[in-house]
């Protein structure tokens, strides 16, 4: 698989400071693809994430939130992915040394879905009411397998028009 897509759909009822009632709040609904075998320099794991948008107080309630990765092979981070496992000077999370976009998705581990980055730290609770459903992650159709398909329609027509000029 070169390319894949990871899609939800999130229904909100409340995010909210504290308590239920609590301040509104918006945040980040994020997805990390963590490999527990190869840990970053500081961090039990090394891990690519991705924030899929936000969700919360003012945004509608009912969201369908999506990524596509065009290909799995890269080894520099995509747009809009980051890498989590080491820091630099500027506290700055990124990939630990010899850690690769390619590397991490070849040995995933567990799939998280989070509203907080994997670098920062929160000061709050945040009570949170919402249902996840319809998790997906599928393969991307490569061109070659339209060919195929395209190929596979042609021959079954050539197949039943064959047949029916022999009746």
């Amino acid at each position: 698989m070169k390319s894949f897509t990871f899609s939800l759909d999130i229904s909100v009822a409340e995010i909210a400071d504290g308590f239920p009632g609590g301040w509104p709040m918006r945040q980040q609904l994020i997805l990390e693809l963590r490999d527990h075998d190869k840990p970053g320099d500081v961090t039990a794991y090394s891990s690519v994430w991705y924030s899929l948008g936000v969700i919360g107080d003012g945004l509608p309630a009912d969201q369908h939130l999506s990524v596509t990765v065009l290909d799995t092979s890269s080894g520099t981070l995509p747009a809009g992915w980051n890498g989590y496992g080491a820091f630099d000077q500027n506290y700055e999370s990124h990939l630990p040394y010899g850690q690769s976009f390619a590397r991490i998705l070849k040995d995933v581990d567990e799939m998280a879905i989070v509203s907080m980055r994997p670098d920062s730290v929160q000061g709050t609770v945040i009570y949170y009411n919402l249902a996840i459903d319809n998790i997906k992650v599928s393969a991307v159709p490569e061109p070659a397998s339209y060919s195929m398909l395209l190929a596979g329609l042609g021959l079954l027509g050539w197949a039943a028009r064959r047949r029916v000029v022999q009746q």
